[in-house]
């Protein structure tokens, strides 16, 4: 919808992932994820959507526009099938089985970390490849750029301590933010 509330229209069917979608620079286009793990492109005006990673999720577009962050796992085939399932399962399905003993309640325990435990990937729109960037970090948002699209920050809670760290997207380096702990980020 426009700002004053006039032209709300639907893009999209796709079933959403609790992650926000991302603007890329242009307003003309969404990176969103779906509860099927994919994250798709979505023209505003065509309401075409575009496929562009298979398994994965909360996408942030970088502020040039020619890149997307996003979480995902590497993981076998198997363990994928299950953590789309726990995406996809429904509040009664979810409290018969935590609330049951035995293999089910365990295999749901076990893909429940892989829904806060991800690495960070860096999909390239010009060359549709992707990049692993970390290893598995303990988080629930997505990272952040910096505003010239050298740097990410993201939250690690691996410890219980939300350490918030930045990473250089050319050289790889990571260092942890002192002083700084927590969820909410924003780059000055």
């Amino acid at each position: 919808m426009e700002s004053d509330g006039s032209d709300n229209r639907k893009l999209s069917d796709l079933g959403l992932a609790r992650f926000k979608p991302s603007w890329f620079p242009d307003g003309k286009r969404l990176a969103l994820s779906t509860k099927d793990y994919k994250i798709y492109i979505v023209d505003v005006g065509t309401k075409q959507e575009t496929k562009i990673v298979d398994f994965g999720h909360a996408p942030s577009v970088s502020h040039d526009g020619t890149k997307i962050l996003y979480l995902s796992h590497d993981v076998g085939e198997p363990i994928k099938k299950r953590i789309i399932a726990h995406s996809k399962m429904k509040t009664g399905e979810y409290e018969k089985i935590i609330t049951a003993q035995g293999k089910a309640k365990t295999e749901l325990l076990e893909t429940e970390l892989y829904q806060i435990k991800h690495s960070l990937y860096l999909y390239d729109l010009a060359t549709h490849t992707s990049k692993k960037l970390t290893e598995e970090v303990w988080t629930e948002e997505p990272a952040m750029w910096s505003p010239d699209d050298s740097c990410l920050i993201y939250n690690d809670r691996s410890d219980v301590s939300n350490r918030i760290f930045m990473l250089n997207i050319k050289t790889g380096a990571r260092e942890q933010l002192r002083g700084a702990i927590g969820r909410i980020m924003v780059w000055r």
